[in-house]
């Protein structure tokens, strides 16, 4: 069997918290692993060409991978309504979206998001805007990089969140395909950090059940509404593994949106050999993701 492990950067890498995401209540973090800041913030851009060149001459590849190009997930809590730094602020603006209001009607639909989709039409288009701005947001990013890869003459690969979350971490599909040679879906099933899907999901429950006070159970149903999976058991198991059927299902989705350019990343545990077997068939090629201490 072959390998080929094209170099990996993790695109908003930063340990400044002045290049951080702001949240709609103004608050200011360094995101996923307290590692990443605004990609929209032009002295970080900087350092993300600069690395990419240097990786590129340090190692001669002919293709790399973009890894975190987005915006905080719900592993992030409250961060997932971001981001209103100056530079996203400005960008609103170009695109005729008034920053004060967004981020006023944001925090009333974060305090509603029980409801989703049932919201006040006002409150629920602030969150499509806002997920909206993202998606616009990692396009700039990826012309910006596009042109300088192009200009080396490599290839763009990209690790991505699956598509029930991709969406609201600025990670559209459709602007995603136009850029990349290929795609690494990454469908961890098991996992406590960022990008972890059954963990991500987990959050996703904590948050809405924090923000609008109502039970765990209560938004274990909100979050069906929000990425279409009935999870089917309850939030401690969730956030040990995710069900099979929900790891297929994402491949699927992002297969056939891809077209051709979907690889699977998978957590490589127990579970791994079983997941290929029932999963057989469905790709040609795989990535995996090894824990430390595994």
């Amino acid at each position: 069997m072959d390998y080929f492990t094209p170099p990996l950067i993790w695109i908003p890498k930063t340990s400044d918290l002045s290049l951080g995401v702001v949240n709609a209540w103004g608050e200011v973090k360094l995101f996923a692993f307290n590692n990443s800041g605004c990609i929209m913030n032009p002295a970080l851009m900087e350092n993300i060409l600069s690395r990419i060149e240097r990786v590129v001459d340090e190692t001669d590849a002919d293709a790399i991978i973009l890894d975190a190009l987005r915006f905080p997930s719900p592993h992030d809590m409250e961060w997932l309504f971001t981001c209103f730094c100056r530079y996203c602020r400005d960008f609103m603006k170009s695109l005729n979206i008034n920053s004060e209001e967004l981020a006023e009607n944001v925090r009333r639909a974060a305090r509603n998001i029980h409801l989703y989709p049932h919201l006040n039409p006002v409150e629920f288009n602030a969150l499509q805007t806002l997920f909206y701005v993202r998606q616009r947001a990692v396009e700039h990013a990826l012309t910006l990089i596009g042109d300088l890869t192009g200009k080396l003459g490599i290839k763009l690969w990209g690790a991505v969140f699956p598509p029930s979350l991709a969406w609201m971490v600025g990670q559209n599909y459709f602007i995603l395909n136009r850029f990349l040679d290929q795609v690494q879906v990454m469908l961890y099933h098991s996992g406590r950090g960022a990008a972890c899907l059954n963990h991500e999901l987990a959050s996703l429950v904590k948050l809405i059940s924090s923000l609008s006070s109502i039970g765990v159970e209560d938004s274990l149903k909100v979050l069906s509404y929000l990425t279409g999976f009935e999870v089917g058991f309850n939030l401690d198991r969730l956030e040990r593994e995710l069900p099979l059927n929900i790891v297929m299902e994402e491949f699927l989705r992002a297969k056939k949106m891809f077209l051709g350019k979907a690889v699977p990343i998978f957590w490589l545990d127990e579970r791994f050999e079983s997941i290929l077997r029932q999963m057989e068939g469905l790709f040609e090629v795989i990535a995996v993701f090894k824990p430390r201490g595994s």
